[in-house]
């Protein structure tokens, strides 16, 4: 614990000073008009990036049958792998509610995105708790799911585990609960020592360090 926290408040005090130097780094850029101008380019350009709808489309179905050559192909081909359906659900959604772990995997590894809600507040997570896909549920929660996004009743994804008798799903998730309660406890332990240390010191950037050590 205490080798943790001397990382943390290393870290601190590191990223207080690298934060004024971003902040004059940040002057500069906006000084000089060459550099904003590529710089606003470069945002343009990341935000106007469009997918091919056919590709989209013929992705969601391969994931739907799972023709995990012809994802991969698609994927390849641009084909985004957080594209949504008129519902809103991802391919990573159907994936995860099939409980394909393999085609999980595929799409993560293709950056799809482990905590999209779609049009009913359902995650990949949540459609895995509600056939108690064990295994799948544990590769997301691996990628980073959030066991505490709810859906549009309110409810998580161990609610809805429990509420359809997935036993071990139930149990995984229950864990996973628990741990994150012990993170949690331990992050405002550590908020408090660092704040009381450096009371000068944003909140803000205390709890981004204290995160990242999560």
């Amino acid at each position: 614990m205490k080798k943790r926290m001397k990382k943390i408040i290393l870290t601190v005090v590191l990223c207080g000073v690298c934060q004024q130097g971003y902040g004059m780094k940040q002057h500069d850029d906006e000084a000089n008009p060459r550099k904003k101008r590529r710089i606003e380019c470069e945002q343009t350009d990341a935000e106007t990036l469009v997918y091919d709808e056919r590709l989209n489309r013929d992705l969601e179905s391969a994931v739907y049958f799972g023709k995990k050559d012809r994802i991969k192909s698609l994927l390849e081909n641009r084909a985004n792998p957080n594209a949504r359906s008129l519902g809103g659900s991802t391919p990573l959604m159907y994936a995860a509610g099939h409980g394909d772990e393999e085609i999980v995997e595929i799409l993560l590894a293709a950056n799809a995105e482990v905590n999209l809600q779609n049009k009913l507040g359902e995650t990949p997570l949540i459609f895995a708790a509600l056939r108690g896909h064990a295994e799948t549920i544990q590769k997301l929660l691996d990628a980073g799911a959030d066991i505490t996004m709810q859906d549009c009743n309110g409810y998580t994804a161990f609610d809805l585990a429990k509420a359809n008798g997935r036993a071990d799903a139930v149990r995984l998730l229950e864990n996973a609960w628990r741990e994150f309660q012990i993170r949690l406890e331990q992050k405002k332990q550590e908020l408090a020592v660092l704040k009381e240390a450096w009371p000068q010191c944003p909140l803000e950037l205390i709890d981004s360090v204290v995160t990242d050590y999560l």
